[in-house]
């Protein structure tokens, strides 16, 4: 007779023991996954911090050199025709084929700034003449690349495609403008100024416009073609988020704002800077 043996208690605890390695074993693998998951996710956050850093100082980069081109077209500009682009006398636009202007006041008058002009009605400041001439003669010129629609009235801006006809886009921002600020009462009388157009009215009745630089790239873009100093140099920062007019005073300083205490106010990350970089007098 052949005797059969009886597993019993004993083995069927063995194979409970063995089970419950398993099931540790399992878990334990479980574990190493998840911990090789954290790490490849912090991995690609990494890269993704890096790469988004590489990308800001590329677009301020870029931003950089296009301001020195759009500089050295109005110096060549004026060397060339001896006078400013936009500014240039009616007479001498018109021989050389450029958008006419009928030389009135901000309608090239050749004062060397670059103005607004009057309406005849109300006497309100009309947003166009040679703040937009001044971007159809360099471009009818081949001195920057793109065509844009300079007036010798006011620039139909209602919506902020529409400022694109009339304006390049900066570089560095999303839908922002490069727009010529003229102040007479500084050293450099011509800035260009990146800000975003929200909506304006031909007739100057009704303008609105934000600062859309954040601070961290308003430093580095002055410390890249300047001193670093918001408030001096050929670089200097206008710090109020949305203004009332096309070139009401900003402020600068304040919390919550481009600077304070005379330093760039790194704290903030929201487009609050209205870049200004003074074009060569030269």
């Amino acid at each position: 007779m052949v005797m059969r043996h009886d597993p019993g208690p004993r083995s069927g605890l063995a194979k409970l023991k063995g089970s419950g390695r398993r099931r540790r074993g399992a878990a334990a693998f479980t574990l190493l996954e998840l911990t090789v998951m954290l790490v490849v996710i912090g991995l690609l956050a990494g890269v993704l911090v890096v790469g988004t850093d590489l990308h800001r100082v590329a677009a301020v980069r870029m931003q950089a050199r296009q301001l020195e081109q759009f500089n050295t077209a109005v110096a060549a500009f004026r060397l060339k025709f001896g006078g400013m682009p936009g500014d240039l006398r009616a007479e001498q636009a018109s021989a050389l084929g450029f958008e006419p202007r009928s030389g009135a006041r901000g309608h090239g008058d050749g004062n060397q700034l670059i103005e607004h002009c009057t309406a005849d009605m109300g006497g309100l400041k009309v947003y166009g003449c040679e703040f937009t001439l001044f971007w159809s003669d360099l471009a009818t010129a081949e001195m920057i690349p793109g065509q844009f629609a300079g007036t010798d009235a006011g620039a139909d801006i209602q919506t902020a495609e529409a400022a694109f006809l009339y304006f390049p886009a900066a570089a560095l921002v999303t839908r922002g403008q490069l727009i010529v600020n003229t102040d007479a009462d500084r050293l450099l009388p011509h800035w260009l100024s990146i800000m975003r157009i929200l909506e304006m009215q031909p007739d100057g009745s009704s303008t609105s416009w934000s600062s859309p630089v954040i601070p961290a790239d308003a430093e580095a873009l002055d410390r890249k073609l300047d001193d670093g100093d918001p408030a001096g140099g050929s670089v200097h920062m206008l710090a109020t988020p949305i203004l009332p007019g096309p070139f009401a005073p900003g402020l600068i300083g304040g919390p919550g704002l481009c600077t304070e205490n005379g330093q760039y106010n790194l704290t903030v990350s929201e487009g609050v800077c209205q870049v200004n970089v003074g074009l060569s007098s030269q």
